[in-house]
């Protein structure tokens, strides 16, 4: 059961006893729903994908780390993955580039983890790739959930972008607005001045 159904049956401070009276309690429940059991070919295609994940997020650590040590000798890449496979290979073979022994084993070091990673996610790409042409059925669910983070993260770029040049907007038309319409000066004084005159005579 998910979780957030036991929840509103749990009476008093958690702990695994009271725990175990929710549950006890919201699984007799004619209305509950419950989380559907995956067979082994759901689990091996959802183990492949948080597997796939865990090597992006490394491939994007080395990146950003080979960045990292090239800024600091004064060697600047473009951000992109492409732009530093590109690049580092000529970096290395340069030898006019001031680049210790040490840097520079530790470059390749890292540049082979680089392309370990390639390859292991090109072998799991393929495998999903493989696994959705044989089981369409069995699958549909699982690629859903493993790409509705890109989705959800290209939906916070987009409305971050947006909200941002709404912002620039609006300092603009801000800005704009008070030079071309400066704002009058206030009349009260001359008011009260007149009506003093007035009420003296």
């Amino acid at each position: 059961m998910p979780a957030q159904y036991v929840k509103p049956y749990v009476k008093t401070n958690k702990n695994d006893y009271v725990d175990a009276e929710a549950i006890a309690e919201a699984v007799g429940r004619p209305t509950m729903r419950f989380v559907p059991i995956k067979n082994d070919a759901q689990l091996d295609l959802q183990s492949l994908h948080r597997v796939r994940e865990r090597w992006v997020m490394r491939r994007t650590a080395v990146i950003n780390q080979i960045r990292g040590l090239l800024l600091e000798r004064g060697i600047t890449v473009r951000k992109g993955r492409h732009y530093i496979e590109a690049a580092l290979p000529g970096i290395l073979e340069d030898a006019d580039a001031k680049l210790s022994g040490t840097l520079r084993l530790l470059l390749s070091q890292l540049k082979a983890e680089l392309e370990q990673t390639a390859l292991r996610l090109e072998e799991a790409e393929a495998l999903i790739e493989q696994t959705f042409v044989t089981g369409r059925n069995t699958m549909t669910s699982d690629v859903r959930i493993a790409l509705s983070k890109r989705r959800r993260m290209k939906q916070r770029e987009r409305a971050w972008l947006t909200k941002a040049a709404k912002h620039v907007s609006d300092e603009e038309d801000h800005q704009y607005r008070s030079q071309s319409y400066p704002r009058p000066a206030s009349c009260a004084p001359a008011a009260i001045a007149v009506i003093t005159a007035t009420a003296t005579k």
